[in-house]
């Protein structure tokens, strides 16, 4: 639950919201709207969850591009804001030492497309958050860890001393047991950073901007059906050909060719692929019985994180492929072309 704490300036009334749809609770005397709000200077911390392995990190703030920084939480939270917000609603956000870091404020944070799968306000409070989200995607495409958050807390840096504080829970990126201790370093992160910039440029409403959507919601799903057909959105929403006709064989040509596998291991992953999409269409038609058993729960959902992580980061850190997966007609081309073995950038 999201809580707004007023320091005078306002109604002084908490408010609990549901955060899925309204990531701020503010009342309609604090929109973004308003004319006294619209130069509002504000922070938004994402606390980082505390059992994130890390190593060679000893700088007290790095940037993650566009605008995020990690630093510790010692430097970031003024004691004021500390004295307010109630740390108890996230176990983890207690014993967290850094957080995402991002200083914004209505007036100059871009607009953005809405989420393709969370149909809420597209406001600013909402595109702050995304640029959160987005960042720890960044870091995921960048390597799959447990970094992540799962609480916020949200500040004007106006005012004596504080127009608003806002805090609370919100959707936490879920990571699987295989990739639980991966490390971290620094050159991770600023790998993770480029591929952040990279994803400022995707264009609303394309391919990757939906592949970019659904693979947020399907790392912050915890049951394994609905998480396992959400990367295959994604998937599809890359690599899929706009004809339904033969679409399974040509998906799983185009993602294998794109992989660039030879020999033996082209037909292996080939293989793969269309298991893995059999799999998907069972699910779909309701039929999940043995489906992501205990014996091969991760496995399936691992795999195709595997083939989705590798696809983005391939093409969020070349130009040329980024701006093919941002149009149609030409993602559609390229693909058809490496299907047949005629063609790469």
């Amino acid at each position: 639950m999201l809580r707004t704490h007023d320091t005078g300036s306002l109604s002084g009334a908490a408010t609990d919201r549901k955060t899925w749809k309204a990531p701020f609770a503010l009342d309609a005397k604090r929109t973004v709207t308003s004319p006294s709000a619209v130069n509002d200077s504000k922070t938004l911390l994402g606390f980082v969850n505390p059992y994130w392995n890390f190593l060679g990190i000893s700088q007290h703030s790095l940037a993650l591009g566009r605008g995020v920084s990690l630093a510790h939480i010692a430097d970031v939270l003024p004691d004021h804001v500390r004295m307010h917000i109630d740390l108890s609603e996230s176990w983890l956000a207690s014993r967290a030492v850094y957080a995402l870091v991002l200083d914004w404020s209505a007036d100059r944070i871009a607009a953005s497309d809405d989420d393709q799968f969370s149909p809420g306000p597209n406001n600013a409070e909402r595109r702050a958050l995304r640029m959160l989200e987005r960042t720890t995607e960044a870091v995921w495409i960048t390597k799959r860890s447990t970094f992540s958050f799962d609480f916020i807390v949200d500040f004007s840096r106006d005012g004596p001393p504080a127009s608003s504080i806002s805090w609370g829970r919100v959707p936490s990126l879920v990571s699987l047991p295989s990739y639980a201790n991966e490390i971290l370093g620094s050159a991770d992160l600023e790998q993770a950073s480029e591929v952040n910039d990279a994803i400022a440029q995707v264009l609303p409403r394309t391919a990757l901007n939906i592949a970019l959507d659904a693979l947020w919601h399907a790392l912050t799903e915890t049951n394994p059906f609905l998480r396992y057909l959400l990367l295959w959105v994604a998937l599809e929403a890359l690599f899929g050909p706009e004809s339904s006709q033969e679409l399974s064989y040509r998906l799983a040509l185009r993602l294998t060719r794109f992989g660039e596998h030879q020999g033996e291991k082209l037909q292996s992953r080939f293989s793969e692929i269309r298991m893995a999409y059999d799999l998907r269409s069972k699910i779909v038609h309701g039929r999940t019985k043995g489906a992501l058993g205990k014996d091969d729960s991760d496995r399936w959902v691992l795999f195709c994180e595997g083939l989705l992580q590798s696809a983005l980061r391939r093409i969020l850190t070349d130009p040329n492929l980024r701006a093919v997966f941002c149009s149609a007609k030409e993602r559609e081309g390229y693909l058809d072309a490496i299907a047949l073995g005629c063609a790469f950038l």
